[in-house]
């Protein structure tokens, strides 16, 4: 991994149309190598699986504390949890900031301090309470053959998504189910329950939760 150190860091960008000059951080941009992943191309096959969520680039906007720093191609780096983007060809992460946001393609992606790390989360809902996903990449090493009768098991990207709840400033892993999301929403646990059964919804779905907190946020 090097480092760039700019005073003021722009992209230009051309897709389709003109988006103009984009300023993602006044701060220093590190350099990633992320086309290569333990000295093999990503794109050659070689590596199953793929350490970006929403699988690459899509055309997302940075905002920083509300304010938007301009529209430009994002991936999020799921093995080591950062938000990419390209200028010259080289590869940079976003620099961490708090009250960060990037939507990508739909996707709100929000910087929060969690065990002491400022990390990304996926956010779904838009009030002072939220669902959140850590879409977490893991990379698994290839396992070489131990005979010529058996054949090397290829490398690959494996996913290990982790849900918490955004509930009052505070992270808290969950599990979805039922007594994981009530522990959490205990003070409103009855009316939680009563919304749920009324909707046909469940625990267990993602989609499901969302209306959960969607509602627990009128309460």
């Amino acid at each position: 991994m090097r480092f760039l150190f700019i005073s003021t860091l722009f992209i230009c960008l051309s897709a389709n149309a003109q988006l103009g000059r984009v300023e993602l951080s006044p701060e220093a941009g590190r350099l990633a190598d992320m086309n290569t992943f333990n000295g093999v191309d990503i794109g050659d096959g070689s590596i199953k699986g793929s350490p970006f969520y929403l699988g690459g680039y899509k055309l997302g906007e940075v905002f920083v504390d509300g304010s938007s720093r301009g529209k430009t191609l994002l991936r999020y780096d799921g093995v080591n949890d950062e938000l990419q983007f390209q200028k010259d060809n080289e590869t940079y992460n976003v620099v961490k900031k708090d009250k960060l946001k990037a939507i990508v393609d739909k996707t709100v992606f929000k910087i929060y301090t969690y065990e002491g790390e400022k990390q990304y989360f996926i956010t779904y809902n838009t009030g002072k309470n939220s669902l959140l996903l850590k879409p977490k990449k893991k990379f698994v090493d290839v396992v070489k053959a131990q005979s010529g009768y058996s054949k090397d098991i290829p490398a690959k990207f494996v996913d290990q998504y982790k849900y918490f709840i955004l509930k009052n400033g505070e992270i808290q892993p969950i599990k979805l189910k039922k007594k994981d999301v009530l522990k959490v929403l205990s003070d409103k646990k009855s009316e939680i329950e009563s919304f749920v059964s009324s909707k046909k919804l469940g625990y267990k779905k993602e989609k499901d939760l969302i209306k959960v907190m969607d509602y627990y946020n009128t309460l």
